[in-house]
């Protein structure tokens, strides 16, 4: 596939106007964008301002979940690859070329990069540079993603989940006999302090507790203290509490999602 190819670029905000210029900035220089699509849930700042410097089509999702704002973008686009880029993501120079190119192969439904968060907080990038470049972890997420439009709208377009879409989609993907390619060749910055990280957690065990077991996450919490002590040697020391601190965080998400959800079967009763 030529990198000459356009594709529209769907970035989804709420309040995104710390990052977004920046993000926008580097989607424009290194993007061939045919068309940017935003999709807002209700930003009071100054993000829909921004966006509109950048030439952005604006469209509102009144609020929903960040599955179905990512769905709405999927059906805006028209080109036959389309680019998911988070509000908070920088993406480098390589990123384009390299992630367009596996394309190349018909079963591949989305490519993806690794993502280093806590960018600018060096107890936090360490800890993504050691899981990530060291000890090569897999990545799979949206927050900077090329993919197939029609593929995805195919095997039913991205759920209404409020985190994990990502993940729920990578099943349906790998189970139609599509692949989701993660590369390690590219990385993606993602700025973000320890506490916007704790409520990043809690967000994403909300997610997961619409769709996964408690059983898992419990035992990745059980196993955190002495998973901190290991990162709190090689990293940072912050990680003797703080990595037990996001392992509960994310199990306090998928605690309060199973609650809501067994209060919600019981009105319905």
């Amino acid at each position: 596939m030529s990198n000459e190819v356009k594709v529209d670029v769907v970035i989804c905000t709420k309040n995104s106007e710390r990052t977004l210029e920046k993000c926008l900035t580097l989607v424009k220089r290194f993007i061939p964008v045919n068309r940017l699509i935003i999709i807002d849930g209700g930003s009071i700042d100054n993000t829909i301002e921004i966006a509109k410097k950048f030439g952005a089509e604006i469209y509102y999702d009144g609020g929903v979940s960040l599955g179905l704002a990512r769905n709405l973008g999927l059906k805006l686009a028209e080109t036959e690859i389309v680019a998911f880029i988070d509000s908070d993501a920088y993406i480098c120079k390589e990123w384009f070329p390299k992630l367009i190119k596996y394309f190349e192969d018909p079963k591949v439904a989305l490519a993806s990069n690794l993502t280093i968060y806590g960018y600018g907080t060096p107890p936090l990038q360490r800890l993504y540079e050691y899981m990530y470049l060291k000890q090569r972890e897999k990545f799979i997420g949206f927050i900077s993603t090329l993919a197939k439009r029609n593929v995805i709208i195919e095997l039913g377009g991205i759920k209404d989940l409020p985190s994990c879409e990502d993940h729920e989609l990578l099943e349906r993907v790998t189970k139609n006999g599509y692949k989701w390619i993660s590369t390690n060749e590219v990385i993606t910055y993602h700025p973000q302090g320890l506490l916007e990280r704790l409520r990043h957690f809690y967000w994403w065990g909300r997610g997961y507790g619409k769709r996964g077991s408690i059983h898992k996450p419990i035992k990745m919490f059980i196993v955190s203290p002495a998973v901190g002590l290991k990162l709190g040697i090689v990293c940072h020391p912050i990680h003797l509490i703080y990595y037990p601190l996001l392992r509960f965080i994310f199990l306090y998400g998928v605690y309060k999602e199973r609650m809501n959800f067994k209060r919600t079967i019981n009105y319905l009763r």
